[in-house]
């Protein structure tokens, strides 16, 4: 039992303590501790100040014995569990942390750092609904907590609540109407929802804060081209590209808009454009192929193809694609080889398998094709094409 001098000694040394320690001067605290230890080595106060000073030095294995020596003498310090949880958090040990949490405010101590931590800690876990339930207990207590309602609107994008993310950003913008960030967000929510209209408007405004800002009217472009005001969009594409002409998902965006309006010459050199900037871009290399393709320009949309498949082997459309090609162009042996490479990869990819029927079919190997449309037949009876294409196999064959 400490007597009334005692705990005026200990008092002495927790108030120099926590002036040493407001001072940074971590040495001269500790001294104090210590001090105050020896009178009493189970002061709670004591020890958690000497946590937080360990912990401040970045001796995370001395501030969690501190700790874990505090629980000792009360497992239900509230102060500690808290302390605790956020040493476990901090050392990655998610699920040991949020047993701490919720020990906390088990008894009743809750408050919205926890519930803060709690809600990243879910979230890295991925479990966005114990995340939002988190982020939801936290506005309870503070509601225009900013670091809530944010990571409450990135949970909502992540898991396509866009509504309830549109409600966060409407008001981050009532708060805040000079913010560029919230505009671009939320209209690219708008985007995300093909709400083109409520789109247009937002980056409108925004244009007005910021109208240098060339990725606002790139989304304005897109816009316009989804409402099919395709002049609009071409205008202002080409002026983004005059300020970035190495951009290329701009140049992209214009090929898709002259694509739109059946332009394929203006589309293919957009594209081309395109690939100058990322010469990489299997997607893009593919559209080009796609464009060749249209434009009647078979022997192009081949090399472009065989290109892709040379960096992707398994890049399923452009192995179609140029089945396909083969096909058209009676380049048979290649194109069979083809179609039963995707078969293998998807089994079940019908046009593959009457594709690959008409090759059999050119060869006039009618026994081949015969089995596929079999095979075609036994899992949609109703398959028009391969019904008639077996009937012709065999009146040949009679």
């Amino acid at each position: 039992m400490v007597d009334n001098i005692s705990n005026n000694d200990i008092e002495s040394h927790l108030n120099l303590a926590w002036v040493y320690f407001k001072q940074d001067l971590l040495d001269d605290a500790s001294s104090e501790l210590y001090n105050a230890l020896q009178i009493d080595k189970k002061n709670i106060t004591a020890l958690n100040l000497l946590a937080d000073i360990f912990l401040k030095k970045g001796n995370i294995d001395k501030t969690e014995s501190v700790l874990f020596q505090i629980l000792r003498i009360d497992q239900n310090e509230p102060k500690t569990l808290k302390k605790m949880g956020e040493l476990q958090f901090k050392k990655g040990n998610l699920k040991t942390a949020i047993n701490y949490f919720a020990k906390c405010l088990k008894l009743g101590h809750g408050d919205i750092d926890i519930y803060l931590d709690i809600a990243s800690i879910f979230k890295s876990l991925g479990n966005y609904q114990k995340t939002l339930a988190a982020i939801r207990n936290a506005l309870k207590i503070e509601p225009n907590n900013q670091i809530a309602l944010k990571e409450g609107a990135e949970v909502y994008l992540h898991t396509e609540h866009y509504d309830e993310a549109i409600i966060i950003y409407e008001r981050f913008i009532k708060e805040d109407d000079k913010n560029i960030e919230y505009y671009k967000i939320l209209g690219s929510i708008y985007m995300f929802q093909k709400k083109w209209e409520e789109a247009l408007n937002i980056f409108k405004s925004a244009n007005k804060i910021e109208s240098d800002d060339l990725g606002i009217l790139n989304n304005i472009a897109l816009c316009y081209f989804k409402l099919e005001k395709y002049k609009t969009s071409i205008k202002i594409f080409k002026f983004v590209i005059k300020e970035t002409p190495d951009d290329f998902e701009v140049y992209t965006n214009l090929g898709n808009v002259y694509m739109k309006l059946g332009q394929l010459h203006e589309a293919l050199q957009c594209y081309l454009k395109a690939l100058g900037s990322s010469p990489n871009n299997l997607k893009l290399l593919s559209v080009v192929g796609i464009v060749y393709d249209d434009m009647g320009k078979s022997k192009d949309a081949i090399d472009i193809f065989k290109k892709i498949l040379s960096k992707s082997p398994d890049y399923f459309e452009a192995n179609y694609y140029l089945a396909n090609l083969y096909l058209y162009e009676d380049i048979i042996d290649p194109a069979i080889e083809l179609y039963n490479k995707i078969l293998n990869m998807s089994p079940d990819f019908i046009d593959a398998k009457t594709n690959l029927a008409v090759c059999y079919l050119k060869k006039k190997d009618y026994d081949a094709a015969l089995s596929i449309y079999d095979e075609i037949l036994e899992k949609d009876s109703d398959n028009q094409v391969a019904k008639e294409n077996k009937n012709f196999i065999l009146n040949i064959k009679q």
